[in-house]
């Protein structure tokens, strides 16, 4: 009952939470839409171990969890080292970019709570495109996307 009680106070807040017991840790992901009034970039990458592909993308959604824009940026062949390091540029980039006053929050989160952001990734490994941007939800997206405004839970183990 006491797991029960911080998953419904972690929703409340807007965090993940965990658990260690008998059975391992684990913690319950999900989706949190931003403040009233903020929008909320969630980034992925992927890459291929197969092909050696990598690809980043992000997407924006509003306080309601509506989708404004996304984008996917293939890589091409390159190393897992060169995504990590393509992403860590992007969010250096985006964080110049935004107000000096502090009017924004960085927080990493599991994919399990970046369903759409990692649905785009995966995607744009096999289509291996340079840069697309999307002004309304790709159909590869919809179920996550579904999932995600709906707030569903999934269980992580560590």
């Amino acid at each position: 009952m006491a797991f029960t009680s911080s998953v419904v106070n972690a929703f409340k807040h807007g965090d993940n939470i965990s658990n260690e017991g008998n059975h391992g840790r684990h913690i319950v992901v999900r989706w949190f839409a931003p403040q009233n009034g903020w929008v909320k970039l969630n980034v992925d990458d992927a890459f291929s171990l197969a092909t050696n592909r990598a690809a980043y993308d992000g997407v924006v959604r509003d306080h309601m969890g509506s989708f404004i824009f996304a984008f996917t940026k293939g890589l091409g062949n390159c190393s897992n080292l060169h995504a990590t390091h393509s992403v860590s540029t992007l969010l250096s980039n985006i964080r110049s970019l935004l107000l000096p006053d502090g009017q924004y929050v960085w927080r990493h989160i599991f994919q399990e709570g970046n369903s759409v952001a990692d649905a785009l990734a995966k995607h744009d490994l096999s289509l291996n495109l340079r840069f697309r941007l999307f002004d309304v939800i790709s159909d590869f997206c919809v179920l996550p996307f579904t999932f995600d405004v709906a707030f569903t839970v999934y269980r992580r183990g560590m």
